[in-house]
């Protein structure tokens, strides 16, 4: 450790959890979203995704509700793949990951009034190369899922 010591101002922003969800058909395709993200200043595609509200009983519990919200879609079983910062440099809040198992559609999206937000779907090969998921926390939950995919889920995608 480090024997030097600072006094330094340091900026921390509190959040609350947030979620990913790698939603996955019985077809092996892939529910994602297709939203502006402001902070990129583009139009991205990538995994459903929300925060945990004062209602809400868990993070298993905000994930299939922005998944429902989000998309539409549901799913037969909801799979915990774990927990990591945000970005514990100056982030208080983790990333829980899930993924949707047999995802369907269920109901029409239930959007808050300042989401717009289409639905696409892709294969999960697709899905896993290089470049086409841009945010870290869905590179992640990706990464995280992949090993527990069997060979007919993932339609031709081979772990590393």
């Amino acid at each position: 450790m480090c024997e030097k010591f600072y006094t330094l101002s340091f900026y921390v922003q509190e959040n609350p959890d947030w979620i990913c969800v790698l939603p996955l058909t019985p077809e092996g395709q892939v529910v994602l979203v297709r939203e502006y993200r402001h902070g990129a200043g583009e139009i991205l595609t990538g995994l459903v995704g929300g925060t945990l509200e004062n209602g809400d009983a868990s993070p298993l519990h905000t994930a299939r509700r922005e998944l429902q919200e989000e998309t539409g879609y549901r799913c037969a079983e909801m799979v915990t793949l774990g927990a990591a910062y945000a970005n514990c440099r100056n982030h208080t809040n983790k990333v829980h990951y899930f993924l949707a198992r047999n995802a369907f559609p269920a109901s029409a999206q239930a959007l808050d009034e300042t989401e717009d937000i289409d639905v696409v779907l892709a294969p999960l090969a697709e899905v896993a190369a290089p470049g086409f998921l841009k945010q870290s926390y869905h590179i992640a939950c990706l990464h995280l899922a992949l090993p527990l995919l069997e060979p007919a889920q993932s339609r031709g995608y081979q772990t590393p």
